[in-house]
């Protein structure tokens, strides 16, 4: 069968968060604020420019308030700008917003929880992770393995650090030793979309039909926007179908 590429990866609060505005018309009038100094950042595509507006005067907690209460634009600044700063308590509240009615506002919530899924290690594990994905980009799988295993060494607990190294064992058909990261993965990070979907290729690589498609639709729960993978369930129920034609 024909091999299924991973995915790749460049509702809940992991602890409670103190918001900056608790009053409407103040939410109103920051909400002003935040468009008017974030916005000609990311126009620009002046990323510094933006991370330093966001770390002088604007906290997470109050990042994902107006991702759940500011109007369209503001919440897509918002989205942006947790994908700079936020960490894991934002994981939640932008997993909900994949589910959003505006497509712009789904794929712009998938791009920055992957960069806060990559942003949640220790400084020397991240910097070994992007090690291995120059590795990754320029073909050298083992070279990249090796720096994503002294990355897991280095902070057990980092969930994209497995999860980059499931990417590479995939990609050299080592698929039992990637379904073992990818679990671990979502044993670290359980809404982990990415690894879910990627964990499906793996089964569905191996044969294991039943598997795959219930990984499918779990990731799909999670990110129903996700390339490639309602296709693969179709696929899978056309196998099984003509499976048991031939029985």
């Amino acid at each position: 069968m024909r091999r299924f590429r991973d995915l790749r990866a460049s509702g809940r609060l992991a602890k409670e968060t103190e918001y900056h505005m608790a009053e409407s018309d103040g939410l109103q009038l920051n909400t002003t604020r935040f468009v008017k100094e974030l916005q000609p950042a990311f126009e620009k595509g002046d990323i510094r420019w933006a991370y330093e507006v966001l770390h002088e005067a604007w906290p997470v907690g109050w990042l994902i308030q107006l991702l759940l209460e500011g109007d369209v634009q503001a919440r897509r600044l918002a989205i942006m700008s947790l994908g700079l700063v936020g960490d894991g308590t934002a994981v939640g509240p932008l997993i909900r917003t994949l589910h959003d009615q505006d497509l712009n506002v789904n794929q712009l919530a998938d791009n920055s929880l992957r960069c806060i899924w990559c942003g949640m290690g220790k400084k020397q594990s991240t910097h070994l992770i992007k090690q291995g994905n120059t590795h990754l980009n320029h073909g050298n799988t083992e070279a990249a393995i090796e720096r994503f295993s002294m990355a897991i060494e280095v902070d057990p607990g980092f969930a994209e650090a497995y999860n980059q190294r499931a990417i590479a064992y995939s990609l050299a058909d080592r698929f039992e030793e990637a379904i073992a990261d990818y679990q671990s993965t979502l044993n670290l990070e359980p809404l982990h979309f990415v690894a879910m979907a990627n964990l499906g290729h793996c089964y569905c690589n191996l044969g294991d039909f039943m598997r795959a498609r219930h990984c499918y639709e779990q990731a799909l729960v999670l990110n129903p926007h996700l390339e490639g993978v309602a296709a693969a369930i179709d696929m899978i129920d056309r196998i099984n179908d003509a499976q048991d034609k031939v029985a």
